[in-house]
């Protein structure tokens, strides 16, 4: 889901998420940003107040209004008043002052090593920076679900993951970390659609992302059904208890929600728990009558292309497919 709002979002398409949340809104990612947003500009008051107090560092409401009151009378940032606090101030405990220490070191030898670095180290200088905050520890200490503790460092995970891949395979491996951090960030902070998005006259204009559950008695001109591999749909769990046909009734009503045209898509290689594995259709894609299908393979199409011109070509027939 991430991979698809970075790309709509970078095309501004406008899109809303349909019985979820969308990535942006979740506590972990606008977290992470945050701390991003500190590195490219210490003095972001907004993101300093978000995170200051997390991981929690002992900073309660009451001092943090006391600091932010001094920073209001003298002119001044929050975020400059807090790194005096730290160094040489009265008005939280000293392992308070010492947590704020640390994470100031964090931020700084974070932008010392974005400077210096180039994009295809981006992902390794965020992950440096959340080692050395202990997000990890934090992120997943704050659910008492183990289960959806682990979702939410993965959603964190893949975001990184995404950032550096994306980051450098756009600049061809050229260019400074800096500038594609700031372009990432800049790239998330943009709304979904313009102003007055919600109005039920809008929707009709944007991509919806939802789940095939939340899509029971919905119906869409175009539907793209996504990760349709052995494992996925049908999900492991049936697999191994033999209990697949629910799992094909579900299929059942993705399929039905296209009007017009269906596209159906698996992967051919999935990361999974941090390492690369390879995909298998599913196998409720051979119940399909061959009469009903087209196959391509996307990428082979686009790995045969020779050069610029064929490639405009054939993105320009992808284009033409959507309109």
């Amino acid at each position: 889901a991430g991979n698809i709002e970075e790309a709509l979002r970078k095309r501004e398409v406008p899109y809303r998420v349909l019985g979820g949340q969308s990535i942006f809104d979740r506590k972990e990612i606008k977290d992470v940003v945050a701390y991003l947003q500190l590195v490219l500009n210490p003095r972001d008051d907004l993101a300093m107040r978000r995170v200051v107090n997390f991981p929690a560092r002992g900073i309660g409401t009451t001092s943090l209004g006391k600091l932010d009151e001094t920073a209001r009378k003298n002119g001044r940032r929050l975020a400059e008043v807090l790194r005096d606090e730290a160094t040489s101030g009265t008005v939280l405990t000293e392992p308070a002052r010492e947590a704020l220490r640390e994470m100031f070191d964090a931020l700084d030898a974070t932008r010392n090593r974005l400077r210096a670095a180039t994009v295809l180290e981006l992902g390794s200088a965020i992950r440096f920076l959340l080692d050395k905050l202990n997000l990890e520890r934090a992120i997943k200490s704050s659910e008492k679900n183990p289960n959806i503790a682990r979702i939410r460092w993965q959603n964190v995970d893949e975001m990184v993951e995404r950032i550096g891949r994306d980051r450098a395979g756009e600049a061809g491996g050229a260019g400074k970390a800096w500038g594609a951090l700031e372009d990432y960030v800049q790239l998330v902070a943009l709304e979904t659609s313009a102003a007055g998005r919600d109005r039920e006259e809008d929707l009709r204009n944007r991509v919806t992302l939802t789940t095939i559950h939340s899509s029971k008695g919905l119906e869409f001109p175009i539907v793209f059904l996504m990760g349709l591999e052995e494992g996925v749909l049908p999900h492991r769990r049936s697999i191994e208890e033999g209990s697949r046909d629910e799992e094909r009734r579900l299929l059942y009503v993705g399929i039905t929600r296209a009007q017009q045209r269906l596209y159906l898509s698996y992967c051919g290689m999935r990361k999974k728990y941090g390492e690369l594995v390879r995909c298998e259709p599913s196998s409720f894609m051979a119940e399909l009558g061959e009469e009903w299908i087209v196959e391509r393979d996307y990428l082979e199409e686009m790995n045969a292309v020779a050069d610029e011109d064929d490639l405009e070509d054939f993105l320009g027939s992808m284009r033409a497919l959507l309109e």
